[in-house]
């Protein structure tokens, strides 16, 4: 009560408030503990004492007045740096007092004596971050080097912001999060599509479906058309797609009837399961709960946190299919969307089976991130026949990337 009329008449008529004197036994209004010889007072910042005096109490030496402190961008205890940087228990400590092993305050002559002592065999003596010298204290012994923020929260505990500077180091890398689980379905109703397209455009936008491949949950393959597009195409990226002008001239459907042969062969109820499928669905013009109910991206089952880092690390089917399934997928000849179907669901029941084995499923993990990853043709060819491949660091077309 007594501090909470001193803040109201500090706000009416300024620090102190007029006529109001601390009392012997109070920091500025806050209960003093074991203020003995030599104890160093705590008192909130915003309050001024009288010359010597901190809340009715003698100052001890070597301490800054607060108003002078926090001009100076300095804390009125100089060691209060140190007193930040040693380990939390609870108590007096959470609020920035050194204490002792009774959770009680120590005088700053004990604080000294303790600093002094040699650090034990194998250790070293360095101070926390910020600060020079022994104790973290700044060159010319009153305070850290260097500006800091005052306390925000009073009795010279730092505030969250300060705090999580002062201790980010110490803290342990954050745990990964539990890796994805397929939730029990019906297999049947399990397919996987792949689309390959040719360049329409310069864009990295300027596509246009040129084959669909679709497998169901055994592999099996259920469809595998060439379609005909209906822009004129600038680029058939035969290095990336195998297809040529030819094939599409002589096997091409046009593409209302590919789409339609789609729709005819895949169930209403079908779960589709690729690597960043949803993009293959865009292009292919499908709409969820109409032409299928669901979908599995295939890039976050694979997807393997990275400590290092502290997020995820995602990879293409190119790396997962060499690492899970050891199949080389980097040879000459470019992809194919009925194979990449297939290796899309041999992926999908691989991680399926592998999901219950928790040992099984770090092992392989750690292979896909430990296992240096090929270039993709986007990035050993940022532009191919005029036509932008799309690279998000070396993307000079000025379209814009979606996701």
């Amino acid at each position: 009560q007594a501090w909470q009329q001193q803040q109201q008449q500090q706000q009416q008529h300024g620090h102190l408030g007029a006529g109001l004197q601390p009392r012997m036994g109070l920091h500025g209004g806050y209960p003093l503990q074991a203020a003995g010889p030599g104890m160093v007072p705590q008192f909130p910042y915003g309050a001024a004492p009288q010359p010597g005096m901190a809340g009715g109490v003698p100052v001890a030496r070597g301490v800054i007045p607060p108003q002078m402190a926090m001009a100076r961008g300095q804390h009125p205890v100089p060691w209060a740096a140190q007193a930040r940087g040693m380990p939390q228990q609870g108590g007096m400590q959470q609020q920035g007092y050194p204490v002792n092993g009774n959770q009680q305050p120590i005088t700053q002559a004990a604080y000294q004596q303790q600093q002094q002592r040699p650090p034990p065999s194998g250790g070293s003596a360095a101070g926390p971050p910020g600060g020079g010298g022994e104790g973290g204290d700044g060159a010319n012994g009153d305070g850290p080097s260097g500006p800091s923020q005052p306390p925000a929260h009073g009795r010279g505990h730092p505030g969250p912001e300060l705090d999580g500077q002062l201790h980010r180091s110490h803290r342990p890398p954050r745990p990964p999060p539990a890796p994805m689980m397929v939730p029990p379905f019906d297999q049947s109703l399990v397919y996987s599509v792949d689309v390959e397209c040719v360049a329409t455009g310069p864009q990295h936008h300027d596509r246009a479906v040129a084959q669909i491949g679709m497998v169901d949950c055994y592999g099996r393959m259920v469809l595998n058309v060439v379609v005909r597009p209906s822009k004129p195409v600038v680029s058939y990226l035969t290095p990336l797609t195998g297809l040529t002008k030819e094939k599409i001239e002589v096997y091409g459907h046009p593409e209302e009837v590919a789409l339609e042969m789609l729709r005819s062969m895949l169930p209403k109820e079908s779960v589709l399961v690729g690597m960043n499928i949803r993009k293959d669905i865009e292009w292919l013009g499908l709409a969820e709960l109409k032409d299928y109910a669901a979908c599995i991206d295939l890039a976050d089952l694979f997807r393997v946190w990275n400590h290092e880092k502290n997020s995820y690390t995602y990879f293409g089917l190119d790396h997962a299919a060499s690492t899970w399934l050891n199949i080389p997928r980097t040879q000459p000849g470019g992809h194919d969307a009925l194979l990449d179907a297939y290796h899309s669901m041999s992926l999908f029941n691989a991680y399926r089976h592998v999901q219950h084995n928790p040992e099984l499923l770090a092992q392989l993990q750690m292979k896909t991130l430990m296992t240096e990853v090929s270039p993709s043709f986007a990035k050993v060819n940022p532009v191919f026949e005029g036509c932008c491949m799309g690279n998000r660091k070396l993307c000079k077309c000025g379209a814009p990337f979606y996701g």
